[in-house]
């Protein structure tokens, strides 16, 4: 559903992939205005689906989609 947090997250994900810009969890949480605990419950299960992977980034981890999941954005209208 595009209108779930999961799918809010995903194109938040994509839109800033495709500007070469890797979000922590915390980013995501204060730009979709929920908390740092919701969002990491949601990233952990697109993560269990392949849809999303992690990338150590220093201290931070970072987030970003997998090749499947661009593909799943460009072929439906997620």
């Amino acid at each position: 559903d595009p209108n779930s947090l999961q799918g809010k997250i995903l194109r938040l994900l994509d839109d800033d992939g495709q500007m070469n810009k890797f979000p922590t969890q915390a980013e995501l949480a204060h730009r979709l205005e929920r908390s740092q605990q919701l969002v990491s419950h949601h990233l952990r299960t697109l993560q269990k689906f392949g849809l999303v992977e992690k990338k150590k980034s220093g201290v931070r981890n970072r987030y970003c989609l997998t090749r499947e999941a661009v593909f799943l954005l460009e072929t439906t209208e997620l």
